[in-house]
């Protein structure tokens, strides 16, 4: 393998570039969970329903400027559709119900910010070189990975 992975859906247009090993895995981070809570209101909202921006910051209570950039992201990797003028905003794709949680994150997490380091704060943990927790922490890494694979943006849902 290459060190990268082809995100499977068709709305991603290039491939994200990973550095993984073992102990390396998809992270929550801050753009990640407002990707994820800005999703979450376009979904309730409907399927191409536009949405202005300052209302989805104002919904997900995120400053408007964060949810800005993360929007930008998803609306250019294909996720939504950006809307100009009178009556535009944000709105969700119809396509993009069918991706997994992981594929947004990686849309939207860089790779260094994708990077999960070693709970014991060692330079090098790796099945060669592990620390204590290290296998036991990377079970729990994948079964993260696995979840978010298998959870679709058309699941989401405040009911």
């Amino acid at each position: 393998m290459d060190g990268s992975i082809n995100c499977c859906h068709p709305l991603f247009h290039k491939k994200f570039h990973t550095t993984k090993t073992n102990c390396e895995t998809v992270m929550i981070t801050k753009n990640s969970e407002c990707a994820l809570r800005c999703l979450l209101f376009l979904m309730n909202e409907g399927v191409g329903v536009p949405v202005l921006c300052r209302d989805i910051a104002h919904a997900v209570d995120v400053s408007e400027p964060c949810v800005a950039g993360v929007l930008r992201i998803l609306a250019k990797r294909g996720v939504l559709e950006s809307l100009k003028g009178k009556g535009g905003g944000f709105a969700l794709r119809p396509e993009a119900v069918h991706m997994s949680a992981y594929e947004i994150l990686m849309a939207v997490n860089t790779e260094g910010e994708s990077r999960i380091r070693c709970l014991l704060g060692q330079k090098e943990c790796s099945d060669l070189h592990p620390c204590p927790l290290h296998h036991a922490w990377l079970e729990l890494q994948q079964r993260q990975e696995e979840l978010l694979k298998n959870f679709r943006i058309g699941e989401f849902s405040l009911a």
